[in-house]
Order: structure tokens, then sequence, then C-alpha cells
């Protein structure tokens, strides 16, 4: 690991994404979380995100990160183009003086102009796609109309690495872009020390703290309450279980000024809370957002997660890392890192998904297998330390393609 600190040392790393911690972005937090990760081992690591109508501080030091907020105005077209210069002129001054940048999706106005001036300038680039059919380089181009969609592909084919955390995301970027690109297929990462389990004592005073009896079986799922979340799947079909549970559920579920819930999206959180308490009563508990998931995840049997529209969800990670075995809907171009039976249980269908919590309940020398074999591909594969070097190693070692 020596080669790629080194390599780090006296490099600027800045990441850019729409927003960052005290949001609760999946791709914010995980940016953060990699640039926490980093600080130990660059000259200096930034946070590039929107300052969305300058509610939030301009600069911000959170556990080492510097965090840079650039004025932006989203209430209305006009107030989005007065805003696109002030972002371009910073867009182009952060990436002059960094030597590594990460863009993060598609969701910042005018992104383009950091590939070009990578480019133009010589720095290395890592573009990373979030969410299928929504932000990968298919979906992306075929947005635009055919004369600027050929200026946009030329624009990519410049990027120093495509970093594919799906494995439909790396044959969308090929589709579109041809083989010469270079392309990382692997998980966001995770900081593999930071959400290791919790000692006995420490989850009893968690228990407490949340009201859970010793005796319940504690399913957990982790993610804002909107509806591609699966949740109203699976209250359905968790009243069925044939044993004593509860279903705890860590994810926003109100209105917060860090974060931009749509009015749609408010209205999703409310139904979903009512049902949730219609169907199931008090064997669901509703946590909100939790800011140190560690000690949640410790408190769990079994992590639940049935969503139906996904990268490579980042909680799924955090749960194998802390031991915790999963149950998990099949989730497209997933299968390099989930595998069933192995690492996780899969299901196609909600209602499968009873079977799969029984069996956790039930077979404990079959649990620890899977959680072991979870816990090593996160140490051996995609932990920020062996992500770290994969991408160094492509940026200024011999290229690589396709690694897995």
């Amino acid at each position: 690991m020596e080669d790629w600190q080194n390599w780090l040392k006296n490099k600027r790393v800045v990441f850019f994404v729409a927003e960052t911690v005290p949001s609760i972005a999946g791709s914010g937090i995980n940016a953060f979380r990699f640039a926490k990760y980093l600080c130990s081992y660059t000259k200096q690591v930034k946070i590039v995100c929107f300052n969305y109508n300058n509610k939030l501080p301009k600069y911000e030091l959170i556990e080492g990160v510097v965090i840079k907020r650039i004025r932006y105005y989203n209430k209305s077209l006009s107030s989005k183009l007065l805003s696109l210069p002030f972002l371009i002129y910073n867009y182009c001054k952060e990436t002059i003086l960094c030597n590594i940048s990460f863009v993060y999706g598609a969701y910042m106005p005018g992104y383009e102009t950091i590939l070009f001036v990578s480019w133009l300038f010589g720095k290395k680039t890592i573009f990373q796609s979030t969410l299928l059919e929504d932000d990968d380089i298919e979906s992306i181009l075929n947005k635009k109309p055919k004369s600027l969609r050929i200026i946009k592909k030329s624009l990519f084919k410049k990027i120093s690495v495509y970093y594919a955390i799906n494995k439909r995301f790396e044959e969308k970027c090929i589709n579109s872009l041809g083989k010469k690109v270079n392309i990382i297929l692997r998980t966001q990462g995770v900081n593999a020390e930071g959400f290791a389990p919790q000692d006995l004592i420490t989850i009893k005073s968690i228990k407490n703290l949340y009201n859970i009896k010793d005796n319940k079986f504690v399913i957990l799922s982790v993610g804002i309450l909107i509806k591609r979340k699966g949740y109203l799947d699976i209250f359905q079909y968790l009243k069925e279980l044939p044993f004593p549970f509860i279903y705890i559920v860590a994810g926003l579920d109100h209105q917060d000024i860090y974060h931009r819930s749509s009015d749609q999206e408010l209205k999703e959180m409310e139904l979903i809370k009512t049902t949730g308490k219609t169907i199931l009563g008090d064997k669901v508990q509703f946590l909100g957002h939790i800011n140190d998931l560690k000690k949640i995840y410790s408190i769990a049997n079994v992590y639940l997660h049935c969503a139906t529209q996904e990268g490579t969800p980042g909680a799924i990670l955090e749960a194998m890392s802390s031991r915790l075995p999963v149950v998990m809907r099949k989730i497209e171009g997933t299968e390099f890192i989930f595998k069933n039976e192995e690492n996780c249980l899969i299901f196609n269908h909600p209602n499968e998904s009873i079977s799969c919590l029984t069996r956790i309940h039930n077979e404990f020398p079959f649990i620890k297998r899977l959680t072991e074999n979870a816990h090593n591909r996160i140490l051996t594969f995609e932990s920020f330390e062996m992500i770290s070097a994969l991408i160094l190693n492509v940026l200024y070692g011999p290229p690589k393609k396709n690694i897995y």
C-alpha cells in the first residue's frame, strides 16, 4: 500500500458533488467518507458542493475535510441561470488548483466544465455514476439533442477513469463510448474499520436507548422514506413472519433544512409512515435520520433491503462490514459483489423475503458463513484502502481496465 500513499502525499484532491454532509444524500455521504479517509494521506482534500439558496456556511472544516459550498439559487429558472457563471468560475478555479478530481453524477449544472478544464490542464478526473437509468453515461447522453450529445460524448472520452459502481454502468459506458475509456468496476467503497461490530455492553445500551427488548428479532432497513426504497412492498409481507420481531427503519422521514425534499417525497414519507403503522403497529419503529449508523447496525439481527432502483447501495456494504447478515431484493448489475447464498440472500419478489428472513432467524451456522464471506469481501476488495490503491494504480501506473 505504500506506493499509492506516496503518490498521494503531495496531491490535492477535490470531490465535486451536489450536496454533502449534513445532507443525507447517499452520494454526498459517500464522498465525505471517502474524502475523510484520504485526509491522512494527501496534501489537501476538499469537497465542492452547492449552498442551496445560501443557507449554509460557505466554508466548513468537518473531521479534517474542507467543504466549500458554492452559492446556488434554484427556486426558479431565472435564478438558476444567474447562478451559472458563478458556478462555472468556481468549477474552473478548483479544478485548476487540484491534481485529482472526483465528479459524483451529473447533478451539478455545468459540470461539463470540470471535465473540459481537467483535460485542458492535464488533471486527473474520475467520473462516478450513482443511479441506473438516471445518470449512467447512456442516460446522460440520451437526454441531450444530437448536436450536444456529440460534444458531451467527446468530453466523457477525455476523463481519466470511469468509476462504475454497478456492472450495468460499465456496460452502458462501453456501449456509449467504446472500450478506450479506463473503467474501474468496484463498489463506492466503505471504511471497513468504521463499521466494525460493537461490544455487548454497547449493544445493550443502544437497545435500551430505543426500548428494544433482547428477545425481539431486529430487522433493520436504512434509507430515506421514499417509494423506490420498497418500504410499502415489504410492510405487506413482514406481518406474516412466524416469530416475534421489530422492524426498525433508519432514514429521513420528514422535512429537513439540509436536504432538498420535493413535495412528492414529503407526501411519500408521510404515506410510508402511516402505512407502516397501520399494517405493523408497534412492530415497526421509524428512527429518522441517524448520523452514527454503526451503532444501529450492531443492534440488528438482519439487514433488509427492498429498493427497486439503485446503483449499489452503500448501506448494504456497511451492513456487510458490520458482519450483519443481508437479505436484499435483486439489484440489476450488482452480481459482481452480491452473491446469493455466498455473502447475502437475494429475493426477486418481496413475498420471498419471508423465507429468507426465517432462514436467517433459524440457521446460525449458515449466518456465520454468510457474514464471514461478506466481511472478507469488504476487506479484500471494497474497503477505501483497496479502492484508493486501485484508482491510483490506474491513474499513475500501467493502465488496467475492467479490474475485478
